[in-house]
């Protein structure tokens, strides 16, 4: 787990229901070139190391010895942006992109890594084979499925979207909030409020998921965190969606 206030990395299990710290914790110090922290975009866990995506370094791989190496510069040619990072497994990993002109977008999937060697295999998804339509625009989270299916958290100017792809990359399904299902009260608008405004709030304010994830039985959540509430989506298919909020 990372906080990104402390800039800590935690190591934790839990047992009988508590959490169990596993080793001391992990501080990145790292900075970017003129001034600031750099900032950590996504974190996933592979083969027991952390694989992080941020906004200087690009992609960094967190051994156990606590020490932080750059791996993005030797599996790619492009300059490359990255969002999402994802392990789906012990040989695989899935990575959101965009290049410098925001000109191309997608996501690597990569297989096979070798840190010694520098080498692996890589596929890149970008466009609906059938449409050549770009499948998403920011991929900022990812996640798959028992099934090998791939869900893009997608962030569009003002809004996200969840894009479900299957695992060779074609198109299933994409969904960006449902009003009956997650209803925004106009109340707290002032009567003052530009319409325009107003109705842009409304959407973001209808579905703006943070994080998604998947359960072993194919279920899947998407996540929202405010200040003041915890709100979370659930899908079971394209027809069947429900919603829980907490406050």
């Amino acid at each position: 787990m990372y906080n990104k206030d402390s800039r800590r990395f935690k190591y934790f299990t839990i047992s009988d229901l508590k959490f169990v710290t596993t080793k001391n914790d992990i501080v990145d110090v790292s900075k970017k070139e003129r001034h600031g922290h750099v900032k950590i975009l996504d974190i996933t866990t592979y083969n027991e190391e952390v694989l992080l995506s941020d906004d200087t370094f690009q992609m960094r791989r967190l051994k156990n010895n606590g020490t932080f190496e750059n791996i993005s510069p030797w599996f790619t040619k492009d300059k490359l942006t990255f969002y999402g990072i994802h392990a789906a497994n012990d040989y695989e990993i899935i990575v959101g992109f965009t290049n410098n002109g925001m000109n191309s977008t997608g996501i690597l999937e990569l297989t096979d890594i070798d840190y010694t060697k520098k080498t692996s295999d890589i596929r890149r998804v970008e466009c609906d084979k059938g449409s050549d339509k770009q499948l998403f625009t920011v991929p900022i989270k990812i996640t798959t499925d028992i099934n090998g299916d791939i869900f893009v958290i997608d962030e569009l100017h003002d809004s996200r979207r969840v894009v479900s792809i299957g695992k060779w990359g074609k198109p299933k399904w994409t969904y960006s909030g449902h009003q009956s299902l997650n209803p925004v009260s106009a109340a707290v608008a002032s009567e003052d409020d530009d319409e325009e405004e107003v109705e842009r709030e409304e959407k973001e304010e209808d579905f703006f998921p943070n994080d998604i994830v998947t359960t072993s039985s194919g279920w899947f959540w998407w996540l929202r965190k405010t200040q003041t509430q915890f709100m979370s989506f659930l899908m079971m298919d394209n027809s069947s969606v429900i919603v829980y909020r907490t406050v």
